[in-house]
């Protein structure tokens, strides 16, 4: 199994990546696209929904601005699960979702109401989903990413010689594809 930070091919561990990436990614595309098209329906009552997801920040100490907050954590996750499925920025994407489900877990056991404070109601799913951005900060997209292929870079070989590295070529020879 090819473990290199930058194969060229596809091994188990990225497939793996790539379905976790997607699958997750287009739920978070569908979770964000509710709460943008339900914020925007809400957008002037006084109890819009991007006013009542933003309140959670509160548990923080930030206690104003709720609806900008609200709208954040929305498009966050919208914005988000798009650039997971196609690999973009993951660890950044990756980390700032993985705040989201922190709060989303302090909203649900400090302020949602029964049953939605209690464990298979309200804050288990932000838990699941937060542990698994974890583990997309620390393993990254993977080779089938944008990332790898925009900014992960293959070392340099020397023409003549591939295997040399002689003054000409300084570095050892590059993975072979």
């Amino acid at each position: 199994m090819n473990s290199s930070k930058c194969g060229c091919g596809c091994d188990a561990r990225d497939v793996g990546l790539f379905i976790l990436r997607v699958g997750l990614g287009a739920c978070f595309i569908a979770h964000g696209w509710v709460k943008l098209h339900y914020g925007w329906m809400t957008r002037h009552t006084p109890e819009s929904l991007w006013h009542s997801l933003g309140q959670a920040v509160s548990l923080v100490g930030v206690n104003s601005n709720f609806g900008a907050w609200g709208l954040a954590a929305t498009l966050t996750e919208f914005c988000g699960g798009i650039a997971l499925v196609f690999g973009f920025l993951v660890r950044p994407v990756a980390f700032a979702l993985a705040v989201d489900m922190i709060v989303a877990i302090m909203y649900h056991l400090r302020m949602a109401p029964p049953p939605m404070n209690q464990f298979g109601a309200g804050w288990s799913h932000p838990l699941e989903c937060g542990i698994v951005f974890l583990a997309l900060l620390a393993a990254g997209g993977g080779t089938c990413s944008m990332d790898q292929k925009m900014f992960c870079k293959k070392p340099p070989t020397n023409i003549d010689n591939p295997s040399s590295a002689g003054p000409g070529n300084p570095r050892p020879p590059a993975t072979p594809l």
